[in-house]
């Protein structure tokens, strides 16, 4: 059950969600320390990955995502490998059906996912 009622669950580009902006960057801090030099991770779509986004460093990494604000963030960080499925824009997120097959195929050491809700029969859910 939502906190709070919203019509749109993922925010357009120019809106990221900057609700609970504290929690956040206590999250994303937390998360960034198991997170090792030269390391394969994933950031799921979402505010919170992006707050982890913003905050890691220039140093050597490999990051697969799929947000189009956290390949914003990166882009430009030249010891960063940005891994980019592709696929279709829809809000932030680029999204494509076989997207999900190659990154399968990929070695990933550590996914860092965002999720809007936990239910203990069906797990996570946005």
């Amino acid at each position: 059950v939502p906190l709070e009622p919203s019509e749109e669950n993922i925010y357009p580009l120019v809106y990221p969600n900057n609700k609970l902006e504290k929690a956040k960057e206590s999250i994303a801090a937390a998360a960034l320390k198991q997170i090792e030099p030269g390391g394969i991770i994933a950031l799921d779509g979402g505010s919170t990955t992006l707050a982890m986004a913003r905050r890691i460093e220039n140093k050597p990494l490999t990051v697969v995502t799929n947000d189009v604000m956290i390949i914003r963030e990166l882009a430009l960080r030249d010891q960063i490998r940005l891994v980019v499925p592709g696929g279709y824009r829809q809000h932030n997120l680029l999204l494509h059906p076989e997207s999900l097959e190659w990154v399968s195929r990929m070695n990933i050491h550590k996914f860092f996912l965002s999720t809007t809700g936990i239910h203990e029969e069906y797990g996570f859910s946005v």
